[in-house]
Parts: C-alpha cells; structure tokens; sequence
C-alpha cells in the first residue's frame, strides 16, 4: 500500500471518528440521520480520491448492512437486483453508442478541415479566429458529446493558430475552453441521457429542448467576442490578406485569376469551346452544383410555403400576401447572393459544404431521428456510430489502430459509467430506506420556499459541488435528492435538468477547479499558464450565469419545441 492510499484511508478514518462522535453525542438521533451521515461520508470520501463508483457501492453496502439488521443475504439481494436494473436500462445503452461515434469523429480528421473553412469564410468578421473557434467547437460538440476532447483538439488546432495571429492569450484561452464545454449541453450530450435516466425524463424530449438553449448560449458567445473584438481590436486582430488567401479553383483562369469576378460569368466562360476552356467537366460540374444549391434551396423552402399557404387548395391566385412577400423578399436575397457571388466566395462556398455536409449528415440523422420520433435515443446512437465509422472511412482514417483506440477508450469511459450508476443505485436505495431523503425534504419544506429560492438554493448548491465532484457524481446522487421536491414547487423536470446540464458546464469554467482549464492546459503551449485560462473564462463564466438567468426567466426557450413536437 503506497503512502497516498495510507493517508487517504486516515484521513477518510479521522473523518469517520469525528462524524460518528457528532452524530453519537446529538440527542434524538434517527436513521435518517445515519442517512445523511452515509452521505457526508461520500462526499468526502470522493473529495478525497477515491473511486467515485466503488465508494458508493461500498457505502451502500457497509450502511445497508446496518439498515437490514445485518442481513448479508438482503444486501447482496438488493446489489444484484440494483445491479441488473442498470444493465438492463435500454436509455443506457446509447451512451457506448454515443462515445464511440464522438471518438471515431474525433479521429476522422474532420475538425481540422472544418475550422479552416470556417475561419476562411468568417475572414471578414470582427474576431474571426474566435468566431471559428467557437463554430467549429459547437458543431464538434454535436456530433461528440465529450468534453474533454473537444478542448483538447481544439486547443491543439485553434489555439497556436490565434496565437499566432495576435490574440490575447487571456481571451484565445477562454474562447477554446468555454466553446469545448459547449458538448455539456448540445445534443447528443452523455450528461442529458445521464439525467433522464436518473431523473425518469425522456432522453428525447431532453434532446429537443436542449436544441435552443444550446444554439443561445453559443451565440452569446459570439456576439461577446465580435462585439470585443470590434471595441478592441488589439485583442483580436483582423486576418491579413496574406491569411484570408485561398488558392483559386481551375476555371479562374478563364477569367484572367481575377478574384473579384463574378462567379457566374466565369463559369460561363469556362464552358465555351469544344473542350470547355482546358478545364475538367468534373470540376465544372462541381462547382456548378454549388453554385445552384441556394437556387435549390430558395426553390425548395418556397415549395414548402406554398403546401402551407392557401394557395395549395385554391392555386397561386388563392395566396395570400404573406406568401408573395415572403416570395419577393427571399428572390431578392437570392438575387443579391448571385450578384455578390465571386470566384473566391465560391471556392469557400465549395470547401465550406466538402466540410459541412458529412459532419451536419450525421449530426441530421442522429439528431434528427431522435427528435422527429423516428428512432429511439439507442437506435439513432447505432445509427452515428456507423456514420461514424463510414465518415472515418471516406476520410481514409479508417484503420485497426484508430478501431482499437476508439473501442478502448469507449469501454473504458462506458465501465466507469456503468459502475457509477450500479453504485448510485446502491446508495440510493440505502439512504432512501434510511429516511436521509424524507429528512432532507422535511428540512426544505419547513422552509417555505418560494419556487424561485427553491430553484437558486438548487442551483447554486449544485454549483457548488461542481468544482471538488465531477458532473457524473452531482447526476447521480444530488439530483435524485432534488427531483422528489420539483412537484411540490410546480418546476418541470425537463427544465430543471437543462438548467443543472447548464450550471454544471458553468462549474465546468469556475476556478478553482475548472476541469476544461485543466484538459487546455494539457495541450496548450507553455506561455500559456494556468492563471491565464483561469483570467480568460470569466466573461464567458458570466455569459453562462446569464444564459442560466435567461433560460429560468424565459422556460420557453427549452420547453417550446417539446410541446410543439411532443404535445
């Protein structure tokens, strides 16, 4: 036995001693309170370094033992039980699912040629680098979920870039560490899937409401960087011309490589004589395509208004004005586009959709399915992990190496899970058996709460315990100490669960144990210090307090598509 696990076992006995004496000398002393001393002694045991899953299990177990008049045959009964309850939990099984799709997206190599296209197409924006981060970082988390690796790739790929360009390395740090927590929340989050299993929520309705909490948050990240970056661009210099140049597709030269011709015309051009100007019919017939997509697109979502409209019963002179003048004003954002269109736009158009389109496939297909009822959470994790796989394939990144890294750190991640839940489990039933959560409720109840205090004691409790606990261990055993009260204090489960998933990303940025400032700092160049990451995510820190402010103020950013879609 090393040292460490010599004093930790004497510290976790000096605590042991010094509770059970409290507990001892206090008179009028019930199970329910041996209930909450199991629950103290969790926490410190955690707070301490012990396996999170094992030291629940092994508190069940050791308190459960004192519940059943020392009863082994009982206890183990209740393990086994506990233990086959989790296993067999269908909700559960899209968390493998989930992780090995984010890992296999990971290693795709799509991130890299995502954030390039974006920060190309962005080139004008104040903050462009930012701005692209933090894109890049919100599609990534869509399609992973994982917190840790989005950090980490990104402030392997993004941050040394902005670096480079001049940004302060207070706010370069804090764009990367705040965009990589964006996975906590935006589906297809593990956290989400955790909490409803937990809690009795639908995974389902949980992915459509998190939809435009998650859109909102990452958006007031970018008004915040645009908006600094505008006041202060010393902070966050523009991209030079030398950096926003691309190389110019093949049929420019028709039209003399200049960059400011129309699109267009230069793809006219290039179609004239016999062999359509030297250039590749497959390269014409490429960008061709991209051109007409808004062309297609226009058609399309017009098509789609007309079925809506009067008119679909009684023909175009039946439609109304709202139809016209949706008409007239989408066909003269069309028209602009065209007229705006330049060689150089469409060759970003191009690499923006070659990036775009497999990632957002996937993302439609996962998520989508999901939230239009199409398929189960599990079924539609199968459904990511083989687009997972055929986009590392089409990428060429496909290869028994990349398939045995992805399927070790997958079981590896899922174990941890699995044990954590059997052992919440355990613990769960044991403190409820004890009366620890009919105490605690008694103790809230008798303070005549009001909903919003209710909701802010939650809350910054939960807050709190982000910084020593990881949010898998705040899941499964806090939250089901708080969802037995929600009725009493008329909160919707489905809204409590996104503000925890919320508040939970903001611990996830609070000093002094922020775990996203540790997974940037792993991989972030020495200049960059832990002090410094540290000083870079509080404007973001605030933006998530207000975000929380915005969510609780106005439910029907989370609630409103639920009911649309759900009822």
């Amino acid at each position: 036995m090393n040292n460490t696990v010599k004093v930790g076992f004497s510290l976790l006995a000096i605590v042991v001693a010094l509770v059970f004496g409290l507990f001892l000398s206090t008179e009028n002393m019930t199970d329910g309170h041996v209930g909450l001393l199991m629950l103290g002694l969790v926490v410190t045991s955690i707070m301490l370094g012990f396996p999170a899953a094992f030291t629940l299990l092994g508190m069940g177990v050791l308190f459960g033992l004192y519940a059943f008049q020392w009863e082994w045959d009982i206890v183990m009964r209740l393990v086994v039980q506990r233990a086959w309850a989790t296993v067999t939990n269908d909700v559960l099984v899209a968390i493998p699912l989930f992780i090995f799709m984010g890992y296999l997206v990971e290693r795709a190599n799509l991130i890299e040629r995502l954030f390039k296209v974006m920060h190309l197409a962005m080139a004008r924006v104040p903050g462009a680098l930012g701005v692209a981060t933090l894109a890049t970082c919100a599609l990534f988390a869509t399609a992973t979920g994982i917190i840790g690796a989005v950090v980490a790739v990104m402030g392997l790929l993004a941050l040394p870039v902005m670096l480079k360009a001049g940004y302060n390395t207070k706010l370069a740090a804090g764009i990367v560490a705040a965009g990589g927590c964006l996975g906590i929340l935006i589906p297809p989050s593990v956290l989400l899937i955790v909490y409803g299993a937990t809690a009795g929520v639908s995974v389902v309705q949980l992915y459509a409401g998190a939809i435009f909490p998650g859109l909102m948050l990452a958006s007031l990240y970018v008004v915040y960087v645009v908006v600094l970056s505008w006041l202060r661009p010393g902070l966050a210099p523009p991209l030079t011309a030398e950096q926003r140049a691309i190389p110019l597709p093949a049929f420019a030269k028709t039209a003399g490589n200049d960059e400011r011709t129309p699109a267009i015309s230069a793809l006219l051009q290039a179609l004239k004589g016999r062999r359509n100007a030297n250039v590749a019919l497959p390269s014409l017939l490429l960008y061709s395509a991209v051109l007409l997509t808004p062309a297609v697109l226009f058609v399309v979502a017009l098509l789609f208004a007309y079925r809506q409209s009067d008119a679909a019963i009684g023909g175009f002179a039946s439609a109304g004005s709202g139809f016209w003048l949706t008409s007239l004003v989408g066909g003269g954002l069309l028209a602009l586009i065209y007229a705006r269109l330049t060689i150089v736009r469409l060759e970003i158009a191009r690499m923006l959709l070659s990036s775009v389109i497999p990632l957002a496939a996937l993302i439609v297909a996962v998520l989508g399915s999901i939230v239009f009822g199409l398929a189960t959470p599990t079924e539609a994790a199968a459904v990511g992990s083989m687009g997972g796989l055929l986009l590392a394939l089409a990428y060429r990144r496909l290869n028994a190496t990349m398939l045995k890294q992805s399927l070790y750190l997958t079981g590896k991640t899922t174990a941890m899970v699995g044990w954590l839940f059997i052992g919440a489990s355990v613990f769960s039933a044991v403190f409820a058996l004890l009366g620890g959560q009919q105490l605690i409720e008694s103790w809230v109840l008798a303070m005549n709460l009001t909903p919003l205090e209710f909701m802010i004691l939650a809350q910054v409790i939960i807050f709190v315990l982000g910084w020593p606990l990881d949010w898998t261990e705040i899941i499964v055993i806090f939250v089901p100490i708080f969802v037995p009260l929600l009725s009493h204090f008329d909160v919707n489960p489905l809204l409590f669960g996104l503000l925890v998933a919320l508040n939970l990303q903001t611990a996830f940025l609070s000093p002094p144990v922020a775990m996203a400032a540790f997974y940037l700092r792993g991989v972030a160049p020495p200049e960059v210090t832990l002090n410094k990451i540290f000083v870079g995510m509080l404007p973001f820190l605030c933006i998530q307090i207000l975000a929380i402010v915005i969510l609780y103020t106005f439910p029907a950013v989370a609630l409103w598509l639920p009911a649309q879609l759900y009822g």
